[in-house]
């Protein structure tokens, strides 16, 4: 975790400053949940998302991927199942959007109110803003199909072999 989001930020693609690895180390360690979660139980995501979201605080200077990795993705993939059980796929979908579009809400209000991080920097439209959360919706849209095919992958191909290791 604080590796990847010292690479980057979630607003890389828009800022000239940044170069966009922040918001994808936040989402490729909330798969790695997925891993913990199947090889030896939800308790065990849970307490090392907490540990890795504190160390966060304190050693992760980029705020903006520290903040999506404790807002959202963090334990996204830990709570996702409960999203899972809603039979209507179109439902399903539109839960998690929502959900998902919250969070994202509550991750800004946090950056400007606590971290004083703008949203918008000089010359950035108001236009911004919708394109950016139609952005991040496709962005979520594609790490669900991600989520699934990286669980796939590792009940298939490596959960056997990680759980021997641990016995």
């Amino acid at each position: 975790m604080l590796t990847f989001c010292r690479i980057g930020s979630v607003n890389a693609v828009f800022r000239r400053d940044n170069n966009g690895f922040g918001l994808c180390g936040a989402m490729f360690l909330g798969l790695l949940a997925i891993m913990l979660k199947r090889t030896f139980d939800t308790k065990s995501a849970w307490i090392t998302y907490i540990a890795t979201s504190i160390l966060s605080f304190i050693l992760v200077t980029d705020k903006e991927c520290m903040m999506m990795y404790v807002i959202f993705f963090g334990y996204y993939p830990i709570v996702r199942d409960y999203f899972e059980k809603i039979k209507v796929k179109g439902l399903r979908i539109f839960t998690k959007l929502i959900f998902f579009n919250l969070m994202m809400i509550l991750c800004q209000i946090i950056l400007i109110k606590v971290f004083g991080i703008p949203f918008l920097e000089d010359g950035q439209g108001k236009w911004f803003i919708a394109v950016f959360a139609l952005l991040m919706n496709v962005l979520f849209l594609v790490y669900e199909v991600l989520i699934n095919k990286v669980t796939l992958l590792y009940v298939y191909k490596l959960e056997k072999r990680i759980k021997k290791l641990f016995k």
